[in-house]
C-alpha cells in the first residue's frame, strides 16, 4: 500500500488545488488501497473534503500581507516538515512550485524515494534559481499539454522519459458533464426563449485583487445585450459576491466543479487559469480574459487556445473588444464551428494518464 503526498501552493485561487484534486480522484479510482494526503495552502481546501480527500492546511503566501507579525514562513516550513516526518510518503507529487511556496521543500525532497513534478507554465516562477535547482530533484515531470506543443514551452527533456505528456488535466471528464436540462434545473436557470442565449461568467476563484473590477466590467458589457441571460459564478473567495444578485438580469450560480453543468450555457466569458481547458473539452464557446499577476500563466493559456482558433482573447477592460466578441457569440453558426474545433482538439482527460504515470513509480 503506497503512501502518496500531494502538495499544492494556493491562496486566493483554485487552479492548483483543483488540479491536485483531479489527480487524486484518478489515483483513488485506479488504486483505491493507496493512502493519499494533500498538503495545501489553499484558502478553499474544503473542495478536497467534498470528495473525501484528506488534507492538511498550511498558511498561504497571502496571509503574510494580512498578518505581518505572525511567523508565517516558519509556520509553513515547520508544519510541512512535520507532515513529511509523520506521513513518511513513498511518492510526492508537487504542483507548479517544485521548491514549495517558501522553498520549504528543498530540504525535504531527498527524504522521499520517488518525486513527481506537475508542471505549470508560470514565467515568474521559472526564472528563479530555486525553481531551476529544485526541478532536478524530480524523477518525472508531468506536462499537462499536448506533446506537439513542446516547442512553445521553456522546459525541455534533459533525461529521456523524464517528461510525461498527458494533455489537459481535468477534474471531470467529458462523459461526466450533465445533460442540458439537468444542468439548468440544478442551477435554477429558467427556460430561455428561442432567441435568447445564456452566458456564463467564470473568472476563477475570486481572490485576485482585480476580480471585482473585471467581473463587474464583464457583467456591465453583457448587460447591454437584451437577448442574453447572464449566469455568474458565485466565487467562493470573492469578498463581494452579493453584488451579483443585485443585478436584475444576472443569476448567481454556485456549484463545484461547474464543468459538470457547462451544458447549461451557450458561451462563456472565462479567465484563463489552469482549469480553463475545461471549457474547451466541454465544447463551450469561450471569450478568454486573462488576468495578470499573480496569475502569470493566463496570457500563455489564452494564447494557446486562441492560436488554435478555440475562442476569442480579450484584454481585461477593453470594452469595445469584448462587445465585438459577444457579438460573434450571438451567431449560432460561429458557435457551432467553434464547438466542433474544440472537440476535435481536445483529447482524453490527462488526469488519468498522470495518475497512471505516478503509480508506475510504486515499488513492486
Amino acid at each position: 500500500m503506497a503512501r502518496i503526498l500531494l502538495y499544492c501552493m494556493n491562496g486566493t485561487g483554485l487552479g492548483h488545488i483543483t488540479r491536485i484534486l483531479a489527480v487524486s480522484r484518478q489515483l483513488r479510482k485506479l488504486a483505491p488501497e493507496t493512502e493519499l494526503l494533500v498538503l495545501t495552502s489553499s484558502e478553499n481546501s474544503n473542495i478536497l473534503w467534498q470528495e473525501k480527500i484528506v488534507s492538511v492546511k498550511i498558511p498561504s503566501q497571502e496571509t503574510i500581507a494580512l498578518e505581518k507579525n505572525l511567523p508565517i514562513r516558519h509556520l509553513a516550513s515547520s508544519l510541512t516538515a512535520q507532515v513529511f516526518a509523520t506521513f513518511q510518503p513513498e511518492i510526492i507529487v508537487v504542483d507548479s512550485a517544485p521548491q514549495g511556496a517558501f522553498s520549504e521543500l528543498l530540504s525535504l525532497l531527498s527524504t522521499v524515494p520517488k518525486r513527481v513534478f506537475l508542471y505549470g507554465n508560470f514565467p515568474n516562477m521559472i526564472k528563479h534559481s530555486a525553481y531551476r535547482f529544485a526541478v532536478n530533484f524530480y524523477d518525472r515531470v508531468i506536462m499537462p499539454y499536448h506533446e506537439d506543443e513542446q516547442d512553445i514551452l521553456p522546459i525541455k527533456d534533459s533525461k529521456e522519459g523524464k517528461l510525461v505528456w498527458t494533455g489537459d488535466i481535468l477534474v471531470r471528464s467529458v462523459d461526466e458533464i450533465q445533460p442540458r436540462d439537468v444542468a439548468r434545473r440544478h442551477l435554477g436557470l429558467r427556460e430561455q426563449g428561442e432567441d435568447e442565449l445564456t452566458a456564463y461568467v467564470g473568472l476563477g476563484g475570486g481572490g485576485n485583487v482585480k476580480n471585482s473590477e473585471f467581473r463587474d466590467w464583464a457583467l456591465d458589457v453583457l448587460s447591454e445585450f437584451s437577448d442574453i441571460r447572464i449566469a455568474c459564478a458565485a466565487q467562493p473567495l470573492s469578498s463581494d459576491v452579493d453584488k451579483i444578485s443585485q443585478r436584475d438580469n444576472c443569476v448567481p450560480v454556485n456549484h463545484f466543479p461547474m464543468v459538470e453543468y457547462y451544458s447549461a450555457f451557450d458561451f462563456c466569458i472565462s479567465a484563463a487559469g489552469f482549469n480553463s481547458a475545461e471549457a474547451v473539452h466541454a465544447g463551450l464557446p469561450a471569450i478568454w480574459v486573462p488576468f495578470g499577476f499573480p496569475a502569470t500563466d493566463q496570457e500563455f493559456n489564452a494564447d494557446r487556445f486562441t492560436n488554435a482558433d478555440l475562442g476569442v482573447k480579450v484584454t481585461p477592460l477593453d470594452t469595445e473588444a469584448l462587445r465585438k466578441a459577444i457579438e460573434s457569440m450571438r451567431d449560432a453558426k460561429y458557435r457551432h464551428a467553434l464547438q466542433t474545433r474544440m472537440r476535435d482538439w481536445a483529447g482524453p482527460n490527462g488526469a488519468e494518464l498522470a495518475a497512471k504515470s505516478i503509480l508506475e513509480l510504486v515499488a513492486p
